[in-house]
């Protein structure tokens, strides 16, 4: 008996010695492949990989400058927000918004010592309807800095002087129709004047001619009477006296003369 459960013991030592080898060079093995497998991910799941990435969190918050408060907008100079496209389209908003007066203040109480308070000040001025000659200034004062503004504003920056530009361009045409439209008025009153004085002169004339054939008929009414009167006076007309009215025929031809007696 007790051989008996000694063989049995060695046999089950034997099976859990070999079941020991066999999960041994099983894990060797799959430790091998892993490396293989990392690869096969690594070439053909790359996309998945990425998704399993965890996502990094922004250290500095975004500001929406769709937002951002227009009171406090123009006292930022940090150039984070600066050198943000975002903000300057927000300051363009924001200037737009101010009255003439008000924006024409503000950029005047700013130092213009940097690009950013040179653009600053160009378009705070710029909404206050400035004059061309003043546009053209503010407009070369903001190119004076351009060399030294980022890259991410120059479309930024083109744009604006492209607008800027345009407006120079309408303020003079706008000044030229007006000089054009007060030559027209003054040449259009210079008319109207020198008609009048035609119309006055013409009238004149007219009264004169009027004068003139009134006085006219009064002479040719009084020579007709004048050559109806007769020469010895007035009320008295003129008889032309023929030859046969003056002849006296002799006594002896009138039978009604009495024949003188002799004695």
């Amino acid at each position: 008996m007790m051989t008996l459960s000694l063989r049995a013991l060695l046999q089950q030592g034997a099976r859990l010695a070999q079941a020991a080898r066999y999960s041994w060079h099983t894990r060797l093995a799959a430790l091998a492949g892993m490396p293989l497998l990392l690869v096969g991910c690594m070439q053909g799941g790359g996309q998945g990989a990425a998704i399993a990435a965890p996502e990094k969190i922004p250290d500095k918050q975004v500001i929406d400058f769709r937002v951002a408060s227009c009171d406090t907008l123009w006292d930022l100079d940090d150039k984070d927000f600066t050198e943000n496209p975002l903000y300057w389209l927000r300051a363009m908003d924001c200037a737009d918004r101010l009255g003439a007066a008000q924006a024409r203040l503000l950029g005047k109480s700013i130092v213009v010592t940097s690009w950013e308070s040179a653009f600053r000040q160009g378009i705070l001025l710029s909404s206050a309807a400035p004059a061309a000659g003043e546009r053209r200034l503010l407009l070369g004062k903001v190119n004076l800095y351009r060399a030294q503004m980022p890259g991410s504003l120059r479309p930024l920056v083109q744009l604006w002087r492209e607008r800027q530009n345009l407006e120079i361009v309408l303020n003079d045409d706008r000044a030229k129709a007006q000089r054009a439209q007060e030559a027209a008025a003054a040449q259009l009153e210079a008319l109207h004047q020198s008609q009048a004085l035609l119309q006055s002169k013409l009238n004149e004339t007219r009264q004169k001619l009027e004068n003139l054939t009134d006085i006219e008929r009064q002479l040719s009414s009084r020579k007709q009477l004048q050559g109806d009167m007769p020469e010895g006076g007035e009320g008295r007309s003129l008889h032309h006296v023929g030859p046969e009215e003056t002849y006296t025929p002799p006594a002896a031809q009138r039978s009604d003369v009495p024949t003188p007696v002799n004695h």
